[in-house]
């Protein structure tokens, strides 16, 4: 009865979390267009259809207007002249568009007022660096070609992700007179999706009399489409090495998470037998994996990839170690048994986090280096609460079904108690995760003038974003399950919390922001981490996007990741990601004369190592992630040294 369950727990031990968001770009720029001042814009966004064996594609008008905004908060407007015109997708590219324009030019959006209209009936996300590119133009008065048209998702950081389709679009956008189009880097090779032949992007566009350019960001993207070059800050290869006192903490804290792993180790020797199922033990195999891989990066000298290492071996060895806790209590005591360890687990991760809550209180931010530290704790903190709820869910629904003898699918009670112990392993690490990043604070003494308005701003914009993001998944993907299912949106959710703790997280994160208001004794902690959950949900969400719709994932019985459709793709994004967090190191190296490089380049540093090192496919969708969150992160401690005035 136990293992078709645990072979159900699909990727309950792949704990993504991002930290940090917040964009800016070194500098600013001189705008022409100015807060009482209203502009449009037409963008020609592409697209294509699939229908039976027919292909095409064309483009489609996205009309792009800056007002004056009396109000004084943030607001970003979809106009449409048929029902439906704009779906969810769309209204996502547009939020994204809107935070990202602006803050690469450094622009207040509360002085604006932002709006996209379309009349046709089209959805997607792939005209989401186009709106991007339109709307700078906009702000920065610098005229937008109307022969000119692109593909391409945005990226939390800016860079530009894949799409499908391409040379339809190109064919379309030909057709309707445009002379230059530009496509993601690394999709110069794409599939006619009705004859299934690869296809050369730039030969098609030479035979259709249309340039077209590979574009890696939205920089790229912009100087190709409007021929200006946008300032910012440069690329500089970060090849920071930690100083020997980092590197003791962190072989200190290796050892630390060692002993975590080994005590795991002996609870599952320990178990009746042991005899545990497959399932898990194809888990423990890769618990040993993550250690064994975290002991060669220790001795490497690569201590934060190490413990990047360590967390992840610890993961999956305590998810071992409660399953089959749970399967003893299952074997001797039926029901009952296995609901009661399920309880017990559920009180020690209550208590554990209660008490880590209790010391966290306190915290103050003396620096904007410890801000930065702050909002990466916020960033964990709000996942983990979110994992605890969705654990004690389970358990009771696992205890309500074992009740119901007339229906009783004896394989959906076990599973549901296999996902709540799943979520707790989850939360446990991850919360000791975020209270490591606690030895971060204090470390850089430099003065500096403690504001708030960057924060409070950025709560507002991201909040909005992330919700927007999210339901671009639950128009994608969830409904999707829904529709197959003949389900209720509602259920269909609950059943996304279940299949992806990235989904879990994004939620979890948005309905827990409030709860930092209570926890911590000082208001400007608790701003900056609750701009790390906000800006760790939509972090999570865009990982989603990512995931089934720019690169593609394909998955084994267990959930887990184990290949790309669009490989190729991803190695382009990865690059990218890292060039991005280069150029972001350094603006904050800058910024604060260093003293935020130390954290920085361990996150740098362990991206590497995954992408570099990997395991498996899964490793490079961690790379990205933590490339991401690298460059978010540092950005909001250029913003904030900038608008404290550190020394």
């Amino acid at each position: 009865m136990a293992r078709p369950a645990v072979r159900l727990a699909k990727g309950l031990f792949i704990a993504l979390v991002c930290a940090g968001l917040v964009r800016e770009a070194g500098g600013g720029a001189a705008l022409a267009q100015q807060p009482g001042e209203e502009a449009s814009v037409v963008v020609r966004a592409a697209g294509y259809y699939k229908v039976g064996d027919q292909c095409g594609g064309g483009t489609n008008p996205v009309q792009i207007r800056v007002e004056p905004n009396p109000l004084g908060q943030i607001q970003v407007g979809f106009f449409e002249t048929t029902a439906d015109a704009i779906g969810g997708m769309s209204k996502a590219s547009g939020w994204l568009a809107a935070l990202a324009a602006t803050e690469l030019l450094g622009v207040d959006l509360r002085e604006h007022r932002i709006s996209f209209s379309r009349t046709d009936l089209v959805d997607g996300p792939s005209a989401g660096a186009l709106m991007t590119s339109g709307l700078i133009a906009l702000l920065r008065g610098d005229g937008f070609p109307d022969d000119v048209s692109m593909t391409g998702t945005i990226n939390p950081d800016g860079t530009i992700g894949p799409v499908g389709g391409i040379g339809h679009k190109l064919r379309g956008a030909r057709a309707d007179g445009i002379t230059r189009f530009a496509i993601p880097l690394g999709q110069r090779e794409d599939v006619n999706l009705c004859t299934g032949a690869r296809e050369d992007m730039l030969a098609l566009g030479r035979d259709l009399g249309i340039e077209v350019a590979e574009v890696g960001d939205v920089r790229e993207a912009y100087a190709f489409l409007t021929g200006v070059e946008l300032p910012g800050p440069p690329v500089t290869p970060v090849t920071f090495e930690l100083a020997e006192d980092l590197r003791q903490d962190f072989r200190d804290l290796y050892r630390t998470w060692e002993k975590r792993f080994e005590a795991a180790r002996e609870r599952v020797r320990a178990a009746n037998g042991a005899d545990y199922p497959p399932e898990l033990q194809e888990f423990w195999r890769y618990a040993e994996a993550f250690k064994r891989s975290g002991d060669r990066e220790l001795d490497g000298g690569h201590e934060p990839a190490a413990f990047n290492r360590i967390w992840m071996a610890v993961l999956h060895a305590e998810f071992v170690a409660r399953g089959v806790t749970l399967l003893e209590g299952l074997r001797l005591r039926g029901f009952p048994g296995m609901h009661g360890v399920v309880e017990q687990e559920l009180g020690g991760v209550v208590k554990q986090v209660g008490d880590g809550l209790e010391r966290l209180r306190d915290l103050r931010i003396e620096s904007v280096t410890d801000a930065g530290a702050v909002a990466v704790i916020g960033s964990m903190l709000g996942p983990t609460l979110a994992y605890i709820d969705e654990a004690a869910w389970q358990l009771r629904q696992s205890e309500k079904l074992s009740q119901d003898l007339a229906n009783l699918d004896p394989e959906d009670v076990v599973l549901r108690a296999f996902e709540a112990i799943g979520f707790l392993s989850l939360a446990s690490t991850l919360f000791d995760m975020a209270e490591a990043n606690r030895d971060w604070i204090g470390r850089d003494t430099r003065p500096w003038q403690r504001n708030a308005g960057p924060v409070n701003d950025a709560r507002e914009l991201y909040r909005s974003t992330a919700w927007s993001n999210l339901n671009y998944v639950d128009a994608v993907y969830t409904q999707e399950f829904a529709d197959q299912n003949q389900v209720d949106l509602d259920s269909a959710k609950a059943w996304m919390m279940r299949k992806d703790p990235n989904y879990l997280a994004a939620t979890g994160a948005l309905e827990q922001e409030g709860y930092f208001s209570d926890l911590f004794d000082d208001d400007y902690v608790a701003a900056v981490a609750q701009l790390g959950a906000l800006t760790g949900s939509l972090a999570n969400a865009a990982l989603l996007v990512a995931k089934h719709y720019s690169i593609g994932v394909e998955t084994d019985d267990l959930g887990r990741v184990v290949a790309f459709r669009r490989e190729t793709a991803l190695e382009k994004m990865m690059d990218l990601a890292e060039r991005e967090a280069e150029r972001a190191i350094g603006e904050a190296e800058a910024a604060t004369a260093g003293a935020s490089t130390p954290l920085l380049a361990v996150s740098i540093g362990a991206a590497r190592r995954n992408r570099d090192e990997s395991l498996s496919a899964q490793d490079k969708l961690t790379a990205l992630t933590l490339f991401w969150t690298t460059t978010l992160n540092a950005r909001l401690i250029a913003r904030l040294a900038r608008a404290s005035g550190a020394q």
